[in-house]
Protein backbone atom coordinates (compact mmCIF):
# COMPACT_ATOMS: atom_id res chain seq x y z
CA UNK A 1 0.00 0.00 0.00
CA UNK A 2 1.32 3.44 -0.93
CA UNK A 3 0.55 6.28 1.43
CA UNK A 4 0.14 9.80 0.10
CA UNK A 5 -0.31 13.06 1.92
CA UNK A 6 -3.30 14.06 -0.21
CA UNK A 7 -6.69 14.02 1.45
CA UNK A 8 -9.66 12.56 -0.41
CA UNK A 9 -11.57 15.23 -2.35
CA UNK A 10 -14.59 14.96 -0.03
CA UNK A 11 -12.33 15.83 2.93
CA UNK A 12 -10.67 18.78 1.17
CA UNK A 13 -13.98 20.61 0.75
CA UNK A 14 -16.29 19.70 3.62
CA UNK A 15 -19.99 20.41 3.19
CA UNK A 16 -21.25 23.55 4.96
CA UNK A 17 -23.77 22.89 7.72
CA UNK A 18 -27.50 23.63 7.42
CA UNK A 19 -28.36 27.25 8.11
CA UNK A 20 -25.14 28.60 6.60
CA UNK A 21 -25.52 31.44 4.11
CA UNK A 22 -22.91 31.48 1.36
CA UNK A 23 -22.43 34.83 -0.31
CA UNK A 24 -20.42 36.02 -3.25
CA UNK A 25 -19.98 39.47 -4.77
CA UNK A 26 -19.59 39.24 -8.53
CA UNK A 27 -19.71 42.21 -10.91
CA UNK A 28 -21.14 44.48 -8.19
CA UNK A 29 -24.01 42.12 -7.38
CA UNK A 30 -24.22 40.05 -4.22
CA UNK A 31 -25.48 36.48 -4.52
CA UNK A 32 -26.65 34.55 -1.44
CA UNK A 33 -27.19 30.81 -1.20
CA UNK A 34 -28.83 29.22 1.83
CA UNK A 35 -27.63 25.78 2.87
CA UNK A 36 -30.65 23.70 3.83
CA UNK A 37 -31.09 20.12 5.06
CA UNK A 38 -29.48 17.12 3.37
CA UNK A 39 -26.75 19.16 1.67
CA UNK A 40 -29.23 21.01 -0.51
CA UNK A 41 -29.03 24.66 -1.45
CA UNK A 42 -31.71 27.34 -1.89
CA UNK A 43 -30.87 29.99 -4.47
CA UNK A 44 -33.47 32.47 -5.76
CA UNK A 45 -36.32 30.25 -4.55
CA UNK A 46 -35.05 27.12 -6.32
CA UNK A 47 -33.60 24.06 -4.58
CA UNK A 48 -30.33 22.62 -5.90
CA UNK A 49 -28.44 19.48 -4.93
CA UNK A 50 -25.15 20.61 -6.45
CA UNK A 51 -23.48 23.89 -5.55
CA UNK A 52 -21.56 23.91 -8.85
CA UNK A 53 -24.81 24.40 -10.78
CA UNK A 54 -25.46 27.62 -8.85
CA UNK A 55 -21.92 28.87 -9.44
CA UNK A 56 -22.33 28.20 -13.17
CA UNK A 57 -25.64 30.11 -13.22
CA UNK A 58 -24.00 33.12 -11.62
CA UNK A 59 -20.84 33.32 -13.70
CA UNK A 60 -21.87 31.38 -16.83
CA UNK A 61 -18.61 29.42 -16.80
CA UNK A 62 -17.33 26.35 -15.00
CA UNK A 63 -15.59 26.90 -11.66
CA UNK A 64 -14.92 24.77 -8.64
CA UNK A 65 -17.90 25.69 -6.47
CA UNK A 66 -16.00 25.52 -3.14
CA UNK A 67 -13.43 27.95 -4.55
CA UNK A 68 -16.13 30.19 -6.00
CA UNK A 69 -17.85 30.52 -2.63
CA UNK A 70 -14.58 30.72 -0.69
CA UNK A 71 -14.96 27.41 1.15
Amino acid sequence: MIKTSKKPLRDRHPQPISGTVLSRLDRDQEYCVNVIHDSQYDFNGHIYKILSVIAQEIIVTQWSSPLFFGL
